[in-house]
């Protein structure tokens, strides 16, 4: 909920309506407090600054108002909206390092499976070299 609230920069009044009225998806843990989808959050909250923008600037053609990319941090709406770019720029940048990772894994893997592949080829060739049968009767008897 901290983080959720961090992330909004709602009240846990707010929240806790978005949570009853299905606009957020969370569920009570064993401890009795709310666990927020962040997926769900950032949904709700990027319609509602579209909403916001919709409901409070008339069209361009006959408005002298900002838009809502120049409101800036003074407003609610640009609040909202720098929050999420730091939140997007956020999960961008944890993105990059799994990927990093998945290919680091990746990598591992591959080399993991020519030296499987490796000792397997040196195993046939020493069967295939035991003319007495001892090892391979050592291996299926272990």
């Amino acid at each position: 909920m901290k983080q959720a609230l961090n992330m909004s920069g709602k009240t846990s009044t707010t929240l806790r309506r978005w949570i009853a009225v299905g606009s957020v998806i969370a569920k009570k843990n064993q401890g009795g407090r709310w666990e927020i989808d962040r997926h769900s959050l950032r949904v709700h909250l990027a319609q509602h600054v579209q909403d916001m923008s919709m409901d409070s600037h008339p069209s361009p053609a006959n408005s002298t108002e900002q838009s809502p990319d120049m409101l800036g941090d003074m407003s609610p709406t640009g609040t909202l909206l720098n929050s999420l770019q730091e939140s997007l720029k956020r999960e961008r940048e944890a993105l990059t390092r799994e990927q990093k990772i998945n290919d680091e894994l990746r990598n591992r893997l591959e080399e993991k499976d020519r030296e499987l592949l490796k000792l397997t080829y040196e195993m046939q060739a020493i069967l295939r070299r035991d003319d007495k049968g001892l090892l391979s009767r050592w291996l299926r008897s272990n």
